[in-house]
């Protein structure tokens, strides 16, 4: 399964300001892995979670969203 969402304003490390930037989720059955594509400079980014990692941020973003937290 793969989703795409565009303009993800994501700063990395040796930059001052964030960029927009498109966000791949992508699960290979084992492993929930995010991609930061920035197709202007082809500077790109990612980062992976175990089924573990995932379950926190999924269960940290319900908790967020169902605590309106988030306006």
């Amino acid at each position: 399964m793969k989703v795409e969402i565009d303009n993800i304003t994501i700063i990395y490390p040796n930059e001052h300001t964030g960029e927009n930037r498109n966000m791949e989720i992508e699960t290979d059955g084992e492993h929930l892995q995010f991609h930061f594509i920035d197709k202007k400079n082809l500077n790109s980014g990612g980062m992976t979670l175990d089924k573990n990692q995932a379950e926190i941020l999924r269960d940290s973003l319900t908790l967020i969203l169902k605590n309106k937290l988030i306006e």
